[in-house]
């Protein structure tokens, strides 16, 4: 179990970069390389049909740093083993129970209808700026136009 408070938001983050992570084992070309933030803004697009917001991001990369679930390489970043851990050990299930799963395990907060991310910025992750986010955005947004 976690002793930094996550929910649910941070999980679908920390999903989204194991997605990326995933991906990568099978690309030769990106093998060994932590993803991009556009590359985790569409893996979290993917699972959860929604743009993560630059405070789901931002802040969510705060939290998972400091729950020792992710490393920062330059200005990308990377599962921490026992994050890898946690979803390899809940490999066989669907994408939304192996969220689930993991959520129960690392003891994060449930869903809520209350939830307002805008509220939850916990801290400024060294690798994320307001910039930085929109462009990935905009680039994501953009390779999906015919």
């Amino acid at each position: 179990m976690v002793t930094q408070a996550l929910d649910l938001a941070d999980i679908w983050l920390l999903q989204a970069i194991y997605v990326c992570e995933k991906q990568a084992i099978d690309d030769c070309e990106k093998k060994g390389q932590p993803p991009s933030i556009e590359e985790v803004i569409a893996a979290a697009d993917y699972i959860n049909h929604a743009v993560m917001t630059f405070e789901e991001l931002s802040g969510g990369l705060w939290n998972l740093k400091r729950a020792g679930l992710l490393q920062q390489i330059g200005q990308k970043m990377k599962l921490a083993s026992k994050a890898m851990a946690f979803f390899q050990k809940f490999e066989t299930q669907g994408i939304y129970e192996q969220a689930e799963l993991v959520r129960r395990e690392l003891g994060a907060e449930a869903p809520s209808k209350d939830y307002q991310p805008q509220k939850r910025l916990a801290g400024s992750y060294t690798g994320s700026s307001r910039e930085r986010y929109d462009a990935a955005v905009k680039k994501y947004a953009l390779r999906n136009l015919p």
